[in-house]
C-alpha cells in the first residue's frame, strides 16, 4: 500500500475557520517561532503558546522549510483573498515578521496592504523603548511601523509585560492601542487599575468563556479608550506571574 504524500506545511499558516474556542469561528494565523522578538520576556518563561494543542500547530509552521520572503508573500495573498469586511486574528502564536528586535517595515507594509477592506488585528511584543540592549533607532523604527499600521487599518496592539510597563507606554505618548499581562487575581475584576491610575478593561472573553473575540471585538478597535488586560492562565501561570513581578520591579527601578 502506497502512503499518501502529505502536503508541506506553510511557514505562515492561515486557518480560515478557527477551532480556537476563544477567538470564535474567524480566520486566525500562526507564524513561526523565529518571529518572536528577542526582547519578549515570556519566551520559554510562561508563554501561553508554548503549552497545549496550540504549540503543536506552532511547531509545525516553525519547522516548515522554504524561503521566508516567498512564504510571507503567499500568506499575504491568502489574506487579500478573505471576504470584504472580514475580522481576522493575526498570530494566535508568533509575532510580526522581523529580525532580533526590529520589525521588518517592508513586510509590515505588505501585510497592511493585503488587509485593505478587512479588519485584521494582532498583538506585538516588539520593543518600543531603548532599554535592555535595544537601540534608540530600533525602538523608534518599531514605533513608526506600529503607528503607521494602526492608521492604515490594521490594528496592532502593543503588549506591555506588566502594569508598570503599561504606565510607561502611556506616559511615553505611544499612539497605538495597548494590552497588558495581568496577575491571575485580575480574572475576578471587570476593571483593573495600574499603579499610575490607568484603568484597564479585563478581557471579557477570559472572564466569561461564552464570549468569543468575534463577539467582543474590543481588540479590533484601534481608537478605543481603555487598554485591555489579559490575566495569566494555563499551565505556565506561575512562571508568568513571576515574570510580571520581575518586569514591574525593573520598571520601578528605572522610573524611581
Amino acid at each position: 500500500m502506497t502512503r499518501r504524500k502529505m502536503k508541506p506545511t506553510p511557514m505562515f499558516m492561515l486557518t480560515v475557520k478557527s477551532k480556537n474556542h476563544k477567538t470564535g469561528r474567524v480566520p486566525v494565523s500562526t507564524s513561526p517561532k523565529f518571529t518572536c522578538p528577542a526582547a519578549c520576556p515570556f519566551k520559554g518563561n510562561g508563554c501561553y503558546a508554548e503549552e497545549g494543542p496550540l504549540n503543536i500547530w506552532w511547531m509545525r509552521c516553525s519547522d516548515a522549510e522554504g524561503d521566508v520572503g516567498d512564504g510571507f508573500r503567499d500568506f499575504c495573498d491568502r489574506v487579500r483573498a478573505l471576504p470584504e469586511g472580514q475580522i481576522w486574528r493575526h498570530n494566535q502564536a508568533g509575532d510580526l515578521l522581523g529580525s532580533d528586535n526590529l520589525i521588518d517595515a517592508g513586510a509590515a507594509a505588505l501585510l497592511m496592504n493585503a488587509n485593505v477592506g478587512k479588519r485584521g488585528y494582532t498583538y506585538t511584543h516588539y520593543p518600543v523603548f531603548n532599554l535592555n540592549g535595544v537601540t534608540l533607532q530600533t525602538a523608534q523604527s518599531n514605533r513608526r511601523v506600529i503607528e503607521r499600521m494602526n492608521v492604515g487599518g490594521f490594528t496592532i496592539n502593543v503588549s506591555a509585560n506588566s502594569p508598570v510597563e503599561l504606565d510607561m507606554m502611556i506616559f511615553s505618548g505611544l499612539k497605538a492601542p495597548m494590552v497588558v499581562t495581568l496577575p491571575e487575581s485580575a480574572l475576578s475584576e471587570r476593571m483593573y487599575v495600574t499603579p499610575d491610575g490607568n484603568e484597564v478593561r479585563v478581557c471579557p472573553s477570559l472572564r466569561d468563556k461564552k464570549i468569543t473575540c468575534n463577539e467582543c471585538q474590543l481588540c479590533v478597535k484601534s481608537d478605543r479608550k481603555h487598554s485591555i488586560g489579559f490575566p495569566v492562565h494555563g499551565k505556565c501561570c506561575a512562571k508568568a506571574e513571576a515574570m510580571i513581578r520581575s518586569c514591574d520591579e525593573k520598571w520601578l527601578s528605572f522610573w524611581g
